[in-house]
């Protein structure tokens, strides 16, 4: 993980560099890290010659503390109580942990319908974690916004995915979280929804999809060669079992059409 990290930076460096933003010796790095990334950045940053200063939550490993500062960089320590909120998704159909009682849902992966005895509400809001803010999003939402994801964004993910970027969107709608930055995890893939109500309607749509015997994919281009027929010698058309195959010039490349050869011979 520290390899690829410090390949990254190395890239990233050298980008900055050719192109004059930084200068060793001159600039000084900062970079937020709660360790990895920092001890990767830390190396290139001691064998290079620039300054850096990290900032790292109080609450990391005592083992990250001292690597980063055996590679010379400045570490500041941050309070792991402020600084982050975290967005609890729950369906809007069974919302038991913020409160609400429990019910059925199409969101597979959250909302169970229980509160495990180990935790309960008020244990999220201590000042020993960040605090959390609940939102509510209902199936549909999140059913819609997994296909949008996949239409839209080229992203092919689950309901659980479309329920967290559906809450995203809700809270970066908040006055407050203006200038503010927003990560959303998508941790599921479309894939293992195929059989859901995720895919119900194109999965119809394929069960009933049927080929036409008949049907010429060539056809759209006769008309056009209609005009140009007299300057051809003929039309040869041979019967095939597998494909169509269009050849146009004089014996040049082809496209693959269906179930016919048709081959023009230019005069």
């Amino acid at each position: 993980m520290l390899l690829s990290q410090g390949q990254d930076w190395i890239q990233h460096d050298d980008s900055a560099e050719k192109e004059g933003k930084i200068t060793a010796g001159k600039t000084t790095l900062v970079e937020p890290t709660s360790g990895n990334t920092g001890i990767g950045l830390a190396f290139i940053a001691a064998a290079r010659g620039y300054k850096l200063v990290l900032t790292m939550p109080a609450s990391m490993s005592l083992e990250r503390r001292i690597l980063l500062r055996a590679f010379g960089a400045e570490l500041v320590l941050t309070d792991p109580a402020k600084g982050m909120k975290l967005v609890a998704v729950e369906p809007s159909e069974s919302p038991v942990l913020s409160g609400g009682k429990p019910g059925p849902h199409k969101i597979q992966g959250i909302g169970a319908g229980f509160i495990p005895a180990c935790w309960t509400p008020s244990s999220s809001t201590r000042s020993s974690r960040p605090l959390v803010i609940w939102v509510l999003v209902s199936s549909d939402e999140s059913v819609d916004m997994a296909r949008r994801l996949a239409t839209e964004e080229g992203l092919l993910t689950g309901i659980s995915s479309g329920a967290a970027v559906v809450a995203a969107l809700q809270v970066a709608k908040r006055p407050e979280m203006k200038d503010k930055l927003i990560a959303v995890v998508l941790p599921s893939f479309g894939e293992r929804y195929l059989s859901s109500v995720l895919f119900a309607s194109i999965r119809e749509e394929a069960e009933k999809m049927t080929f036409d015997a008949y049907y010429d994919p060539c056809a759209q281009w006769l008309p056009a060669k209609q005009a140009a027929r007299q300057q051809h010698r003929g039309l040869n058309c041979i019967r095939s079992r597998a494909t169509w195959y269009a050849g146009f010039g004089s014996g040049g490349g082809g496209h693959i059409c269906g179930q016919y050869a048709i081959k023009w011979w230019l005069g």
